[in-house]
């Protein structure tokens, strides 16, 4: 049995994902059910003015058709109540029976007090409204009225029938209606909110690009210094919560930037002070007489020096300012693939396709070429594979070697941790290869990892981010 999704769940893929698209998002919603609300009160009151206004209107034609009545000859009331007769309102002249009166007399008290003023006293609310309204002639004719046609399914009408005693004892009844206007949306309204609607979207995206702007700039900021990259201090501007943001970081990165040269300048100093006495070393060791101890002294200073030189060349890749270029990952492949070729190693790439990757080209080529290089020496040749996704690219180089015990794996990347522990540097060489590389894989703000085949060999899985470059496969 299939089980939906809630419906909240479905609507949540609706909302912008955005800071700018879910303000003007809860800006709309906002602004649309403010003015339903409105929209709602403003119809109420309009239809509550309306009813009011027609019922008066009713009252008052009453009020004036009894005073003409009481002014005018009685041969003439006959004409009089004809001619003011109309669709809404008719009158005529006949005394109420008791079954016509209604149960419920709840007597207009204006309409009386108004009429005392012309002596009349008694005042009576009739049944049969409806009935009496199918007599007038008016409803019984053909209006050609457009407006009565064009709204006359929408009309709402309040009934009344009343019985008037005149001054000679004659009941002067009166039936009518009044309009109920009904609660249609009005057009105004409509216009009212697409103006509105559009002039706060204005006004939203102006205020949101001045806050998301250095948001922007931060986030971009802080990526590249994850990456290793240098940056420029950020525009302290904006709003003050973003600008505390930016200069909370510009603080933080000064400090961070003077912590790394401190540390680098210090063992960059070291190292280069340890030349000093390998030096002078070296020739006292040349004027020993020639043996094995001679000769295990200038292996041991042959060493120190190469420990030396690495760590410099570790320090100097650790605090490189390359700049970050677009590469294509495949062709630098093939590039590092060919040279070793010429030199008589192996290492099969067969990938055709194109992988535009933002880096700083020097170093990745170099990360890259060690892995390969170490895949060749300990496992006789190298196959190099990439594949990418929309979140990252991966680069998998395998060799045919045995492997490296599981407790190990992360040993290797310790700097000067060597497996091989013969004093080749040629072949074993000082430790610091895979330490290099990986420095250089995380300041790109990828990951190095080496995992054992389950057939044979070692596999080192290099992944690199891809969400800041271009499209990744032509």
């Amino acid at each position: 049995m299939k089980i939906h999704k809630p419906l909240f769940t479905k609507l949540n893929g609706l909302v912008p994902k955005s800071l700018a698209g879910q303000f003007i998002w809860l800006l709309l919603i906002a602004l649309v059910f403010s003015q339903l609300i409105t929209a709602f009160i403003l119809i109420n009151e309009r239809k509550e003015a309306l009813t009011v206004l027609n019922r008066k209107g009713n009252l008052n034609r009453i009020i004036s058709t009894v005073r003409i009545l009481e002014e005018s000859p009685q041969e003439l009331h006959k004409k009089i109540l004809y001619a003011v007769s109309s669709e809404n309102i008719r009158y005529w002249f006949k005394t109420p029976r008791k079954n016509e009166i209604a149960s419920n007399q709840s007597v207009d008290q204006q309409l009386l007090d108004q009429l005392k003023t012309y002596g009349i006293q008694q005042l009576i609310i009739l049944e049969g409204t409806e009935n009496a309204f199918r007599k007038n002639r008016y409803l019984n004719k053909n209006n050609s009225d457009e407006y009565a046609r064009r709204y006359a399914k929408h009309k709402q009408f309040e009934w009344n029938q009343i019985a008037i005693q005149l001054k000679d004892d004659r009941w002067l009844n009166v039936a009518s209606r009044f309009h109920i206007s009904p609660p249609l949306w009005p057009y105004g309204n409509t216009i009212s909110i697409s103006i509105t609607g559009f002039l706060l979207i204005l006004i939203a995206i102006f205020m949101i690009r001045r806050i998301t702007k250095p948001l922007e700039q931060l986030t971009q900021a802080a990526k590249k210094l994850g990456c290793g990259e240098q940056i420029t201090a950020l525009n302290e501007t904006g709003p003050q919560d973003i600008k505390t943001a930016a200069i909370a970081f510009n603080q933080m990165n000064d400090r961070l930037q003077r912590f790394i040269t401190d540390r680098t300048n210090m063992l960059a100093a070291v190292s280069h002070d340890l030349r000093t006495p390998i030096t002078t070393l070296r020739l006292r060791t040349e004027l020993m007489d020639e043996g094995p101890t001679q000769d295990a002294f200038l292996n041991t200073l042959d060493e120190m020096q190469a420990i030396t030189d690495s760590t410099l060349s570790f320090i100097r890749e650790d605090n490189s300012t390359e700049t970050s270029q677009k590469v294509d990952l495949t062709l630098l492949i093939t590039n590092i693939c060919e040279e070793l070729d010429i030199q008589g190693k192996q290492a099969e790439f067969n990938d055709t396709g194109s992988h535009t990757y933002l880096c700083r080209p020097i170093a990745i080529k170099r990360a890259l070429r060690n892995l390969i290089e170490n895949a060749i020496t300990y496992g006789n040749k190298a196959e190099i594979s990439i594949s990418c996704t929309e979140a990252h690219y991966k680069i998998i180089i395998k060799d045919e070697g045995p492997g490296i015990e599981e407790s190990q794996l992360e040993e290797v990347f310790k700097p000067f941790i060597r497996l091989d522990k013969s004093r080749n540097q040629a072949h074993g060489g000082i430790g610091l290869g895979l330490a290099i590389t990986r420095s250089i894989i995380r300041n790109h703000g990828g990951e190095l990892t080496l995992s054992n085949d389950t057939i044979c060999g070692l596999i080192a899985e290099v992944e690199l981010p891809a969400h800041e470059n271009e499209p990744h496969q032509d």
